[in-house]
């Protein structure tokens, strides 16, 4: 994540801006680039693309990679070679992306329109952009519409519509007019405070996509279980009156059909008429869209029926959904669409040493359910070498077991992209590689290398540790390096680097930015070490009413201090937090016969994620060490006993 919020200025604002510019550096979307720059001036592309990554990052949680080779022989700039793999810019030619031309009105939103697409909408990207038509409703045209280009124009009025971007004061857009820095960084607040969180409706006109998106969830759906129960919501069409449609999809065929509503988004509903099974494993729905008048975005459409119909017979041969719409639209419209490939990134270490192991990524498109030997293939198919391996995954690590026809054990040469001198070099490389590859795509998993049906895992050429023990998990060619005077015996000073490894401490803070922050809560007089004064704090930068009461927005930044006259420890460091709260239980924990260990439970629940962390106080480090108790993505909250 891009952290660059610390000690930024500018050396000249308009006084309007200058609020939205301290909330910008706040919320880490002020870029070096534009430090001490005069913000009155027209912003380049090279600029314009800073921000949108920092934006992208921000938004999204993930952080923004350049992958492959740069295509452009004009520029090198990071952040443009991220923003062009997000599929947020693009290049003036094949070869050239002209980093100081200025950007116009116009460009400014189209661009953050595939933000915003790039950041909610699975499966975009920048060349099925059209597929994915963004529904809002229509502000009153500009008096220079005739003047917006036609592939801006539903960009423009989507930003305005979502009072992220205004027109002029005289009823006109001026799409051709430069984007002043300060008016892009203003509207990168407004896209925070619009869209975190907030995934926008997006037209199922290309009803052949949203298919596609339904077929590839159930696609990827697991398998093993006895019934499982397939329930999507289109992208959030499926209305929450009634039952949603939900296919029940198991080994023994497609079950059944609930009823339920569409928002198709031409401003009316489909109406769920009937609903049966058709073979073994396929049903059919049928929906009844209502007529609709002509407007100023779509003609007339009259009533019509639409028939899908959903196949899984090769879900279990294939991993493939394949789906039917019939009779759509205006006329005899047909589609058929099939699931698309699922997208994994592959990880490829070149290690060096005790050094950080240089990385490249590369994405891997496969079909079916993501696994541990589709990664893989993937590695086997990009490297040349063989990456043969058989799996047992639970929810908290991966045992792999190598193939004797594998590279690692039978040797190989890799193809001639990959320059790798020497065995251990070969060893080292698919060890790490594979290793990194499974935790950036599951999670930090625990994976327990094995060989043979699983017996420890021997690599002689590698020197330390030669054997790898089957009760020790992966700890990557840094570590190993690092540790070279450890020997193949001395199996529990391994296990305690290990937990030491993958234990977070927190020392105090030097500093801690404090700014607009007020007090929420606060428990004093604990005892840490000789400190018996020490406080937790809560701090939050909402404001308050005239009854001191807080005014909390959509988010707001949340900062978890425990003060102490020897420094401030950051439980939660100053962090925007959206849909959501952080909370804390201060107790102290029982060690052996008195209750002497001070512990922090810090619960923090978002939008769509719930985490909870024990802080525990370490007397001897000074430290606290920060064990994970629970942590869950992508959840779809209904409510609690906690206020919010």
């Amino acid at each position: 994540m891009n952290t660059e919020n610390k000690g930024l200025k500018w050396s000249m604002a308009s006084v309007w801006a200058e609020l939205e510019l301290k909330k910008a550096i706040t919320l880490r979307l002020f870029p070096m680039i534009l430090n001490e720059k005069d913000l009155t001036k027209p912003m380049s592309r090279a600029e314009f693309a800073a921000v949108a990554v920092m934006l992208y990052e921000e938004m999204s949680g993930c952080t923004a990679r350049s992958e492959g080779s740069n295509p452009f022989t004009d520029t090198s700039d990071e952040n443009v070679l991220k923003a062009y793999n997000l599929g947020i810019v693009n290049g003036t030619s094949a070869t050239t992306f002209h980093p100081a031309n200025l950007i116009s009105r116009e460009e400014a939103a189209v661009m953050l329109t595939r933000l915003v697409k790039c950041v909610h909408l699975d499966g975009w990207f920048l060349a099925k952009d059209s597929d994915y038509a963004l529904v809002f409703t229509m502000p009153t045209l500009f008096l220079d519409d005739a003047k917006i280009s036609s592939w801006a124009k539903s960009s423009v009025y989507f930003m305005v519509a979502e009072s992220v971007i205004n027109g002029l004061d005289n009823g006109e857009f001026a799409p051709k007019n430069t984007v002043a820095r300060e008016q892009l960084l203003t509207i990168a607040v407004r896209m925070m405070k619009a869209f975190k969180g907030k995934p926008p409706k997006y037209d199922v006109c290309d009803v052949l996509h949203d298919m596609e998106m339904l077929a590839q969830m159930i696609a990827v759906f697991p398998r093993s279980d006895a019934v499982d129960i397939i329930w999507h919501t289109l992208g959030g069409y499926w209305t929450a009156e009634g039952n949603l449609f939900v296919g029940f999809v198991s080994q023994g065929g497609c079950l059944g059909i609930e009823r339920g509503v569409w928002d198709t988004g031409y401003g009316g509903f489909g109406t769920f008429r009937s609903g049966k099974q058709t073979g073994k494993y396929s049903l059919e729905m049928v929906l009844n869209f209502p007529e609709k008048p002509a407007d100023e975005m779509t003609g007339y459409i009259p009533e019509k029926n639409v028939t899908m119909h959903l196949d899984t017979s090769n879900l279990g041969n294939n991993g493939t959904v394949d789906i039917k719409i019939e009779d759509l639209g205006n006329g005899g419209w047909h589609s058929y669409a099939h699931s698309h490939p699922g997208r994994a990134m592959l990880c490829a270490c070149f290690p060096n040493g005790m050094d950080e192991c240089q990385i490249e990524r590369r994405l891997h498109y496969f079909k079916g359910p993501l696994t541990v030997e589709t990664l893989a293939e993937g590695l086997s198919s990009w490297t040349g070498l063989d990456f043969s391996v058989s799996v047992a995954k639970s929810d908290l690590s991966v045992a792999v077991d190598w193939a004797a026809r594998s590279a690692l054990l039978a040797g190989g040469k890799p193809n001639g992209d990959f320059n790798l001198s020497g065995a251990e070099t070969r060893e080292w490389f698919m060890l790490d590689s594979l290793w990194r590859t499974i935790t950036e795509n599951f999670g930090e998993l625990d994976v327990y290398y094995t060989m043979n049906g699983g017996k420890e895992l021997k690599v002689p050429t590698i020197g330390y540790p030669s054997v790898f023990p089957l009760d020790i998990p992966y700890l990557g060619c840094q570590f190993y390096c690092a540790h070279r005077d450890l020997r193949d015996d001395d199996n529990v000073r391994q296990r305690k680097m290990h937990t030491q490894k993958r234990t977070k401490l927190i020392n105090p803070a030097h500093t801690v930015d404090m700014s607009g922050m007020n007090l929420y809560c606060q428990n004093d007089h604990i005892c840490l070490a000789n400190d018996s004064n020490a406080k937790v704090s809560l701090y939050v930068n909402a404001e308050k009413d005239n009854n001191g009461e807080f005014m909390f927005d959509d988010g707001q930044d949340w900062l978890l201090l425990v003060e102490t006259s020897f420094g401030d420890y950051q439980l939660f460091p100053r962090k925007y937090v959206q849909l959501g709260m952080v909370s804390y239980v201060a107790f102290y924990g029982c060690s052996g016969a008195s209750y002497d260990v001070f512990h922090v439970l810090v619960t923090v629940s978002q939008s769509a994620g719930y985490e909870i962390f024990d802080c525990v106080f370490d007397n001897g480090k000074k430290a606290f060490k920060v064990v994970p108790v629970y942590n869950a993505s992508n959840i779809n909250p209904v409510g609690g006993s906690r206020p919010q």
